[in-house]
């Protein structure tokens, strides 16, 4: 009997490119581990994966399936990426947006340029993408516009960043993502495919939050950004606007005012949300 060798598997195409994904992606960035205490045998991260039950009428977030692995959040990572794309372009923005970034952790940051407003904007984008693979079943971003900022840097049209400052512990290091399906009328079937989603990191004193949706989505986008951040006491990152900021001067959000900034999505969905987060 002649034996069939099967060549071997390809592994998937890089999240930015067409080479295989050959490298890991880290969740929250290695250069941390320059200004955060030293991670010891004794750290344990933790995925939860929630369902919201009642959504139209009084949503609550049901806890269905929670795993605690060892090892510290700074050490989640994922093969989403190519060894190219790792260490060139996304190499570069880490490298740029690395500085300010900082300052802005270690609640040293006092004025945010439009010029460092653009630098840790394509920060954001970029962790937001990569952050996806962590939890497959709710990704909502497609491969189109992971390829599109690739090249541009930018966001994809109907995306809102924004960025705050916070003072606790509880939120320290931590990552909530929530995808949702926000099509159609409580007749209509619910779509297979997530359309919306919304990503929080909170790093230290920095937070940054990411709300994606459908173009078109929200009415009057510009009065929207405007009333968000300042119901949040967030400032607007992203779409660029041409004030000055002052970071220092910005409110120190709570734990309470995280879990509302966290749950902001649910009162802009309206049907099927599956969030699920890493602390």
């Amino acid at each position: 009997m002649v034996k069939i060798i099967k060549p071997p598997k390809r592994a998937p195409p890089c999240a930015f490119c067409f080479n295989p994904r050959d490298s890991d992606e880290h969740h929250f960035p290695q250069w941390l581990d320059k200004i955060f205490p030293p991670r010891t045998h004794d750290d344990a991260n933790t995925q939860s994966n929630y369902f919201v039950d009642n959504l139209r009428t009084n949503p609550k977030i049901r806890d269905i399936k929670t795993k605690t692995k060892q090892g510290h959040s700074r050490t989640v990572a994922k093969r989403s990426v190519c060894k190219v794309c790792n260490g060139g372009w996304m190499s570069l923005v880490q490298d740029t947006a690395m500085p300010i970034l900082i300052e802005m952790i270690l609640g040293k940051k006092n004025e945010l340029s439009e010029i460092e407003k653009k630098t840790i904007c394509s920060w954001m984008i970029m962790t937001d993408m990569t952050s996806e693979f962590t939890h497959i079943p709710t990704m909502v971003i497609t491969r189109e516009e992971r390829l599109m900022f690739k090249d541009t840097k930018l966001p994809p049209h109907s995306w809102y960043l924004c960025a705050g400052r916070y003072k606790g512990n509880e939120w320290n290091t931590r990552f909530s993502h929530k995808a949702v399906k926000s099509r159609g009328s409580s007749k209509d079937p619910i779509p297979e495919s997530y359309n919306g989603h919304s990503t929080l990191f909170v790093i230290g004193e920095l937070i940054f939050y990411v709300l994606g949706v459908e173009e078109g989505f929200i009415n009057q986008p510009d009065a929207f950004i405007n009333d968000f951040t300042s119901a949040f006491g967030l400032m607007q990152i992203w779409p660029f606007t041409n004030t000055k900021a002052k970071w220092s001067e910005l409110t120190l959000l709570s734990e309470s005012d995280i879990e509302e900034l966290s749950n902001f999505i649910l009162t802009l969905s309206k049907h099927e949300i599956n969030p699920y987060e890493f602390y």
